[in-house]
């Protein structure tokens, strides 16, 4: 398309050429209909193919990648999806070449006249866009002074042990580097585009030259990439071969994040931390190449109106002949938007009719498909040249935050704040700064370009900063730019790590904030330096004690103290008693803790040292002066009682001092009249510094404690008086152990106490005091009684306490007792309506839930009027009991079941009979089958009457209640009614089940007896 229909275009577009000046509403006419999962620009080259029209050259000024008729995108995979996961022969069946593949992106080459078809093959899976490509971060030593690193060399630290990788877009001149000594002898590297590794730029030939001043013995990789999945390939081999340390001096931008530490690029990154990587990264020359909206202005028409004035016109330049224009749009809507911003590019004509033309645009249909971002590539074609931005809201809804960024020149309206690119917004990425070497020791020098935080989600970054304008043999003289601060930090990094080689990159990455970051700028971190200028301490030690004039005790503990920084972690520390002629050891190794506890020798002299010295033999220092080890002076202090304290009559308290060079032994006493008159405690003891004492019944409020040497040389009292005092109690009574209450009972809770006009708290607990419920908050306490209704809170595991209300004293049950229900007998037989006949042997039966108890049983013969013992007393738990019916026939009978202290009770719910036996004999024939067993008592036999209605095999077995078979009778017999006995001499007492069976299950019956004494 030439630049007369573009120049049309834009006048419906722009105020400045007599358009959107007429427009008072916003142009809410729909875009042309789009491919899904295909940019604009991708379909744009794709329709100029399809029109034979001159789509080379707009792939040339687009800067599109096109090897013979086929465009270069990027295949990146939707979320919970990898590349694993795309059929490959699905691209190659249209003619698709991949050139690279990594987990999350492939790198393919696909014909332009099928880039719908393969957009519309893999919608599922992946979206195609233009490949996301890294942007060196040099505007184009001497640092490693101005960061005190040369200490550290000198120190003997450079490196070893560690291993660096840069990963970058280029290492031209890498070989020339190599033999002018400014690079490695020997380095490991990979080139993942396949465009050699010594091509496209010197930029990271210069990145490892900085690194390679600071750290001449590291080991290093060199990894050359140019898009995402060469990225993403490139970690993968860092993580394969134990990178220590990554330096990516390059920023990403429309990296499918809001540059707020998500995205592709960012996720990438965390994958390399996770694995134990410290990434360094330079944070970005964008400081005035960005521009941030949080709010939307806009004219009628929907275009923005930039910050500071009524232009909807971002200036942006000047561009040299044949220079890039690019420019990256993005918005906080992110994975895919259904917000709709374009972006337009236009050209300075220099005509003051006709100012701007419109050279480009990027114009996706977000409708929910498509990642929130617009991106303009665009060769200037003819000399120097200014361009301009337009961002308009085509239907954006609510969303009001986005991001400009020009990646080769300064806007006119540019926002410095919040200026970084990924992936320096990650949260465990060192983002770097740069300030100029010129100014390093000032105290504000940030380089203009230098991009500032926060991050977009509002964290400060960078982290630090470091210098720039040094010496480099890849770029033929100065340096400038985050490219170069970013590797000076990443060897300080490594030197770090070379000397701490324990360090986790945590560990690295804390000590490098904590110890080699001066700050600079507003106190504390901030976003514009981070931490502050890197700057590594000195190797250094310094005895701070004993440092000269000290007179230290034999056999007193003193603790040697010193500061250190730049240390290897470890000291060894010795003493000289003769001014350092001869030297002997406090301790061989131990950690840099800045202090060791020593017991001081038997070595008395007044000319002594203490020497310390790094384990790995340097640094090293020794105390200023000498200091003295002498003979201690006896000395007594008491610490307790002290003053103020209050020991309760009874109660056993501690008394404690310090000595120091004392006999051995001690004498103790005290005074209730302000040390007026003196009585022993104790007459002697060793000198321990502790002796428990019962405080004895003199109660007085003018106490004081006198601890004395026993060669009577030295002795020490209390600073103040102390009070002795009854000891304050409460006692609890009831409940105290064992009681069983029941719910919804009234019982009294009952105590002891001296105390008359405090009040108590009473609590209880199911739980043996797991957990604590209130019964009273507050109870005066002299009334030694609370009547306590029991709430429904059954358990066997109770407690109550009781404690004054300010806490002390306290006392809770000795053990605990139980909350039952409330207490039931429930008669279940003979419940109403049985007839029962007089001899047989029935089972009354009940249900309780009483189990320790005993139940007494009766019957009457007149409906309740009169009752008769059946039994006094039985286990309330047995739950049944055989009872053979007495010779009292009567139709008005009732069973009474209590417990033996009266309560509860149950009656039969209605009467039952009490009949004669039906008096047949035994040879005639009975109706049915029967079977009829009586309770017996040790010693008896187990007599079973039955009756047979036909001829019978039958088996008779008895059990216990375990279920234990133990024992079986077989008979044969014609019709009528028999009888056995089943000896049981020789089995204890309880309840066993009887069971007959006729003629093979025809006729099955069990009965429950019961063995008593």
């Amino acid at each position: 398309m030439n630049k007369k229909i573009f120049t049309l275009i834009i006048f419906s577009l722009l105020i400045n050429i007599n358009l959107a000046s007429a427009e008072n509403k916003k142009n809410n006419d729909p875009k042309p209909t789009q491919t899904k999962n295909l940019t604009s620009r991708l379909e744009r080259l794709y329709k100029l193919n399809v029109e034979n029209k001159e789509y080379m050259q707009f792939a040339r000024r687009s800067d599109i990648e096109i090897i013979e008729d086929r465009v270069v995108v990027a295949v990146l995979t939707k979320p919970g999806i990898t590349t694993a996961d795309i059929d490959e022969n699905d691209l190659k069946s249209f003619g698709a070449q991949i050139q690279a593949k990594a987990k999350h992106s492939m790198s393919v080459e696909i014909p332009i006249s099928e880039l719908v078809n393969v957009a519309t093959a893999v919608e599922e899976f992946a979206h195609i866009r233009l490949p996301i490509k890294p942007v060196e971060h040099a505007v184009t030593s001497e640092g490693v002074a101005l960061m005190n690193a040369d200490a550290w060399h000198a120190a003997g630290v450079s490196g070893s042990g560690v291993k660096v990788a840069v990963i970058d877009l280029g290492f031209d001149s890498l070989s020339e580097a190599q033999a002018a000594g400014d690079i490695p002898a020997s380095y490991t590297s990979h080139d993942f585009t396949g465009g050699g590794l010594q091509t496209t730029t010197p930029h990271g030939t210069a990145v490892t030259e900085a690194i390679f001043d600071l750290v001449p013995n590291a080991e290093f990789y060199l990894y050359k990439i140019s898009n995402q999945t060469h990225f993403e390939n490139a970690i993968d081999s860092c993580i394969n071969n134990g990178v220590d340390i990554i330096n990516h001096s390059c920023g990403w931008f429309n990296a499918l994040g809001y540059y707020d530490g998500n995205g592709l690029i960012c996720s990438i990154v965390d994958t390399a931390i996770n694995h134990g990587i410290l990434w360094v990264n330079s944070a970005g020359n964008s400081a005035r190449h960005h521009y941030r909206a949080t709010a939307f202005s806009e004219t009628a028409s929907g275009y923005h109106i930039f910050s500071g004035g009524t232009d909807t016109i971002n200036p942006t330049g000047p561009y040299a002949d044949g220079q890039y224009v690019s420019i990256r749009l993005n918005w906080d809507d992110y994975p895919l938007s259904g917000q709709d911003y374009d972006l337009y590019l236009v050209q300075d004509t220099g005509s003051v009719t006709t100012k701007w033309v419109l050279v480009d645009s990027s114009t996706d249909n977000q409708d929910g498909t498509r990642y929130p971002e617009e991106k303009i590539d665009y060769i200037n074609p003819d000399g120097d040249a200014i361009y301009g931005v337009i961002v308009k809201n085509v239907s954006a809804g609510t969303v009001s935050d986005f991001t400009l960024f020009s990646l080769e020149q300064d806007f006119d309206n540019y926002i410095e704040s919040s200026s970084l690119p990924d992936p320096g917004t990650v949260t465990d990425v060192v983002t770097v700064g740069a300030i100029n070497r010129l100014l390093y020791n000032t105290t504000e020098a940030i380089e203009y370009f230098s991009s500032r935080g926060p991050t977009n989600d509002g964290r400060i970054k960078p982290d630090v900063a470091a210098p720039d304008n040094c010496i480099c043999h890849a770029y033929g003289g100065r340096w400038y730019g985050t490219s170069l601060a970013s590797p000076h930090t990443a060897g300080v990094c490594a030197l770090i790590k070379s000397r701490y080689s324990s360090f986790s990159d945590t560990n690295t990455r804390e000590y490098l904030y904590n110890n080699c970051a001066d700050d600079v700028g507003p106190s504390g971190k901030d976003n514009t330096y981070g931490y502050g200028k890197v700057v590594m301490p000195d190797i250094d030690i310094t005895v701070t004690s004993p440092n000269g004039g000290e007179n230290w005790y034999i056999d007193s503990l003193n603790n040697i103290t010193w500061t250190s920084s730049g240390t290897s972690g470890g000291v060894k520390i010795e003493y000289s008693s003769d001014n350092g002629a001869s030297w002997s050891d406090v301790v061989v190794s131990m950690p840099d803790t800045g202090i060791y506890p020593w017991t001081i020798p038997n070595t008395p002299s007044d000319t002594c040292l203490v020497r310390i010295t790094d384990t790995i033999g340097s640094p090293s220092d020794t105390s200023d002066a000498v200091f003295e080890i002498s003979h201690p002076i006896p000395d007594i202090a008491v610490t307790s009682p002290n003053g103020g304290e209050v020991w309760y009559i009874d109660s056993t308290y501690d008394i404690t001092w310090t000595s120091f060079a004392t006999s051995g032994g001690v004498k103790i006493e005290y005074s209730i009249d302000s040390a007026s008159s003196w009585t022993d405690v104790i007459v002697s003891m060793p000198d321990t510094g502790a002796y428990p004492w019962t405080v004895p019944d003199n109660p007085s409020i003018s106490c004081v404690v006198r601890v004395i040497d026993t060669n009577e040389s030295v002795s020490d009292t209390s600073d103040a008086w102390f009070e002795i005092s009854p000891t304050p109690y409460i006692t609890l009574t009831t409940p105290n152990g064992g009681e069983i209450w029941h719910v919804d009972s009234i019982y009294d809770i009952t105590w002891t106490t001296n105390l008359t006009t405090e009040t108590v708290k009473i609590e209880y607990s199911t739980n043996n005091g797991a957990d604590w419920s209130e019964v009273v908050a507050t109870k005066q306490a002299d009334t030694l009684a609370y009547p306590w209704t029991i709430p429904n809170t059954p358990s066997d595991s109770c407690l109550v306490r009781i404690f004054d209300t300010t806490g002390f004293p306290s006392d809770t049950s000795d053990s605990v007792f139980t909350i039952l229900p409330i207490p039931y007998i429930t008669v279940t037989n003979p419940n109403g309506g049985e007839n029962w006949y007089i001899d047989s042997t029935y089972d009354i039966t009940w249900t309780t839930n009483l189990t320790t108890e005993a139940v007494r049983i009766e019957y009457s013969t007149d409906n309740g009027s009169n009752w008769s013992e059946i039994i006094a007393s039985i286990q309330a738990d047995s739950l049944a009991y055989a009872w053979t019916i007495p010779n009292t026939s009567s139709d008005s009978c009732l069973v009474r079941i209590t417990d033996t202290t009266g309560s509860p009770s149950d009656t039969s719910d209605a009467i039952f009979s009490i009949s004669p036996s039906s008096g047949v004999p035994t040879s005639q024939n009975p109706g049915v089958y029967s079977m009829a067993a009586k309770t017996i008592t040790i010693g008896n036999q187990l007599e079973v009457k039955y009756g047979l209605p036909e001829k019978a095999d039958v088996r008779f077995e008895i059990y216990d209640i375990k279920g234990t078979k133990l024992g079986e009778i077989s008979e044969e017999h014609n019709p009528g009614f028999y009888s056995i006995k089943i000896d049981m001499i020789d089995k204890p007492a309880g309840v066993y089940f009887l069971i007959m069976d006729a003629n093979k299950n025809k006729f099955t019956a069990s009965q429950k007896v019961v063995l008593v004494k």
